[in-house]
């Protein structure tokens, strides 16, 4: 298992990552077809709708389609990378993925899911598929370098 964990972990990355785009997509639509409020709804499911706010500004709906457009992207980088490079156990792509998934996941959890936003087990759907990703890659990459350690010193 141990030379294919770096395999499994892009496995793993690209699920996040097709995961990522469906949701950053949809929340694109839902902004675009029925407007900042059902956006937040979408996002903030977890609050009672009467507490939502109702008049969304236009500020709010543009940082939101920066929210949901950026998520996409990271979910696109994150999949290439994963069945292009993470795949070949590339030293780039697994400290490349590792920030991007870290860094995402990270705000996410402190912004939407801590705070107790978005309802379970909707918000639980990602931060899984990171730590599985990053375990696997971790594996792989620590593996890579004990056999480049090894085929030094024979």
């Amino acid at each position: 298992m141990k030379a294919n964990a770096h395999k499994i972990g892009a496995v793993f990355y690209a699920i996040w990552g097709v995961l990522h785009v469906v949701s950053g997509w949809m929340m694109l639509n839902t902004l675009a077809s029925e407007g900042g409020t059902a956006a937040l709804g979408t996002l903030g499911n977890g609050v009672p709708a009467e507490q939502l706010t109702q008049n969304v500004q236009s500020v709010a709906m543009s940082a939101l389609g920066l929210l949901f457009w950026d998520l996409v992207w990271f979910g696109v980088l994150v999949t290439i990378l994963a069945v292009t490079l993470n795949w070949k156990n590339s030293v780039a792509a697994f400290w490349i993925t590792l920030g991007i998934v870290l860094a995402t996941d990270t705000a996410y959890m402190y912004a939407i899911v801590l705070p107790g936003y978005i309802a379970f087990p909707r918000g639980f759907m990602a931060p899984p598929i990171a730590v599985l990703a990053i375990v696997f890659s971790m594996i792989g990459y620590l593996n890579r370098r004990s056999l480049a350690g090894s085929s030094h010193t024979a």
